[in-house]
């Protein structure tokens, strides 16, 4: 179990760098503005997404990074099910956010449809490897016997 701890660290660490790159991405990025739909201004739409949100942005995206580090703590398959679950749950939401709101929204940053794909990934395998786990250690109780 010690390979999937370390998987998910890295997926957190991967979710906390994507996090901090989208925190930098022009306003115009995540808006319409850039094709004039938006009542933003466009100091606004040039500005970054961390000017435009502050500080509150920085603990919307370490939501995601504190889940990745649960199945690293707690590694059992329904852990890391559970989630994957959540991590796709909110890209889904921060998406209809996203794609429902004229302005931009703090919840809308919170999922990322990459890393909830790489959590089920990762959740899969942590299945499959727990009742691999299982299956030698029922043969290896037979064969003592």
């Amino acid at each position: 179990m010690t390979g999937i701890r370390i998987a998910w660290l890295v997926l957190a660490i991967a979710v906390a760098v994507l996090g901090s790159a989208s925190a930098q991405w022009p306003v115009y990025e995540i808006t319409s503005c850039e094709i004039g739909f938006d009542s933003l201004s466009s100091a606004v739409c040039l500005g970054t997404v961390h000017e435009y949100f502050g500080r509150q942005l920085f603990l919307v995206l370490a939501i995601p990074v504190a889940l990745c580090i649960v199945p690293a703590v707690i590694p059992r398959p329904v852990v890391s099910w559970l989630v994957a679950g959540a991590m796709l749950s909110t890209a889904v939401w921060g998406f209809a956010v996203a794609f429902s709101s004229t302005t931009p929204s703090l919840v809308a940053m919170v999922g990322s449809v990459p890393a909830a794909v790489l959590a089920l990934v990762l959740a899969a395998t942590h299945q499959v490897i727990a009742v691999r786990d299982r299956a030698t250690a029922r043969t290896m109780l037979r064969a003592r016997r």
